[in-house]
């Protein structure tokens, strides 16, 4: 049975949280996990305000990333846009206290 001990400070060891053993080093153990690359969703009772519903999963992804592509160029233009004003109005503001 694994022990799960606990630092006893900068070079003291390592102590035993049940019994109290002592040991010099940490020793590592890798547990393998019984886990598969598949979509894991909690219960329904348990879903919260961002969790996408099962049946929604592959339905709404290319319409919402479709809705995202649309905003996004919209967004970037409008920021273009403001940049290049916000960066003239800086030019000649850089102008007028060279005068």
């Amino acid at each position: 049975m694994q022990q799960k001990m606990k630092s006893k400070g900068n070079k003291q060891g390592f102590e035993c949280v049940k019994c109290g053993n002592r040991s010099v080093s940490k020793s590592v153990l890798e547990i393998p996990r019984k886990i598969q690359r598949k979509l894991y969703l909690p219960s329904v009772s348990a879903h919260r305000h961002l969790t996408r519903p099962h049946q929604r999963i592959k339905k709404e992804t290319r319409i919402f990333n479709s809705r995202l592509l649309f905003l996004g160029c919209m967004f970037s233009k409008s920021l273009n846009n403001y940049f290049q004003k916000s960066t003239l109005f800086h030019s000649q503001t850089l102008e007028l206290d060279k005068r």
